[in-house]
């Protein structure tokens, strides 16, 4: 047979497209660490498997509600169904849930609550959850003649879990929410209106690390998108000055925040402001902002610096 028409050896084995036996070494470093990396995963999983079912359902439930109780106040009630699962992360899955003040009408009523186990303390046996989800929530803020309100101590009582760095081991990493809806009582100001299509993702990895937000809502038809980037919560109720970013956009103007804030007594703060719009009679349409002669500006920009306090900006 003609050389030129011979078939190659294949590359299969331990040899290489020239015929000879391939380095064997490589090979079998690469089979070692591919054993070590499926046996590490399978003890993993076994772990997984075994430390969850050693806890009741009912456990789980109470574990959820103590966190939450110990963190924000809040008292877990849940009129469905509870799901665990182990793959892809650890997690329950709660229906029908509502979340208020001990004796109190509920803040919070959500078709599905979603919260994810930190992993290494289930090894340990212990119960925390790092991130929690809201489907179809339902969020009521109403404030009275007096300007108080039942939002008012789960304020405080973040406020001093905060500075005083509590339960830092037992932090929520994470909040998520998906198709929420808020809905805001003013009986101070005579202010009743409503957020939709609220979704929102706030990651806070630590007490005293950064703050970032990032969510859209729906406000008087209009869709926009806010950011919030850089905030340290630790640093305002410390009373030390904390700089971040602010970013909220719509489908008809951009507002942008550089903005050096301290919280010592009351709010104070200083910084730039850049906004921009294709039509300023339709921002104030949309805000109910009365301008005069507002309504003849089309297209307009304004970027400068700014202060504001418990006065005004």
């Amino acid at each position: 047979m003609d050389s030129a028409l011979a078939p190659e050896p294949f590359l299969q084995g331990q040899f290489r497209r020239d015929g000879q036996p391939a380095d064997t070494g490589i090979l079998d470093l690469m089979s070692r660490r591919r054993i070590l990396a499926a046996a590490l995963a399978g003890l993993a999983l076994l772990a997984l498997a075994v430390a969850p079912w050693t806890i009741t359902a009912s456990s789980l439930t109470a574990a959820m509600a103590r966190q939450l109780r110990s963190m924000y106040g809040l008292d877990l009630n849940v009129g469905g169904r509870m799901t665990v699962a182990l793959l892809p992360m650890p997690r329950l899955k709660f229906e029908a849930v509502s979340l208020g003040l001990p004796g109190r009408p509920a803040l919070v009523e959500a078709t599905h609550l979603r919260a994810d186990l930190r992993v290494w303390p289930l090894f340990l046996g212990s119960v925390t959850f790092g991130e929690v989800s809201l489907q179809d929530a339902r969020v009521k803020i109403d404030i009275g003649d007096d300007g108080s309100s039942d939002w008012t101590p789960i304020l405080v009582r973040q406020r001093e879990r905060v500075e005083g760095r509590q339960a830092i081991t037992r932090h929520v990493r994470r909040l998520v929410m998906v198709n929420a809806a808020v809905q805001v009582l003013d009986k101070r100001r005579g202010d009743d209106w409503r957020l939709d299509d609220v979704n929102l993702v706030v990651n806070w990895p630590a007490v005293d690390a950064s703050l970032d937000l990032s969510g859209s809502f729906r406000w008087r038809g209009e869709a926009s998108q806010l950011t919030v980037t850089n905030f340290y919560p630790l640093a305002l109720v410390r009373g030390e000055k904390d700089r971040f970013g602010v970013e909220l956009a719509s489908g008809h103007s951009r507002l942008v925040l550089d903005l050096e804030a301290v919280l010592a007594g009351s709010v104070r703060g200083a910084g730039k402001a850049s906004f921009a719009t294709k039509g300023l009679r339709d921002v104030l349409h949309w805000t109910g902002i009365d301008l005069p002669f507002g309504h003849l500006v089309h297209a307009a920009t304004l970027v400068g610096d700014f202060t504001i306090d418990h006065k005004g900006v």
